[in-house]
């Protein structure tokens, strides 16, 4: 027997699948259970939301890096969360 090999995908895939079978069961599902599935559904959607969105500790790592890399000069607060939000970015959608 041939070994099946999962489909391996993000984590942020893995999140936006799990919200579509919450919409998908809260379409078709128990009435009795829609207010629980409608509570994990904005859960996850906003977890997906934030998931873009750079905390402190990115944006002091992005003015650091691009210290480094920029030879001493800092970036301003905007730009560095800037930075971070890019890299954010491109880590959960795979591309530039």
């Amino acid at each position: 027997m041939t070994p099946i090999a999962p489909v391996q995908q993000s984590p942020i895939e893995d999140l936006r699948n799990v919200l579509q079978m919450l919409t998908n069961c809260m379409d078709s599902g128990d009435p009795a259970y829609w207010g629980d599935l409608n509570a994990m559904r904005k859960r996850i959607q906003g977890a997906i939301e934030g998931l873009s969105e750079p905390n402190e500790a990115a944006i002091q790592m992005a003015q650091k890096v691009t210290r480094f890399a920029n030879g001493d000069s800092y970036l301003s607060p905007r730009d560095a969360r800037d930075v971070a939000a890019a890299i954010l970015s491109a880590q959960l959608r795979g591309t530039l």
